[in-house]
């Protein structure tokens, strides 16, 4: 898995996100903030967040200004949300 490092003001929430988990927000940051950016936010094959949206708030929240993501091009947040892309 290649771990690359983006700027959080180029990341795209994937609009229909089904959890609000805004008050988990300060949970997060507090943990980052104490132990570091250790899972990284997962993008799809268009640079759409599919898991990392509560990470990105917190990482916001901090000001940090980059934050570690995977690229997983095997995911869609279309249709097939979540679904792996068959290769």
């Amino acid at each position: 898995m290649e771990i690359v490092m983006r700027e959080t003001s180029k990341l795209i929430p994937y609009i229909n996100n089904p959890r609000n988990n805004k008050n988990a927000v300060d949970k997060v940051a507090s943990s980052i903030k104490e132990f570091g950016f250790k899972v990284p936010i997962i993008i799809d094959k268009d640079g759409v967040i599919v898991t990392g949206h509560t990470r990105l708030l917190a990482a916001q929240k901090l000001g940090i200004m980059e934050v570690p993501l995977h690229n997983s091009r095997r995911f869609d947040t279309g249709a097939n949300k979540g679904v792996p892309h068959s290769r």
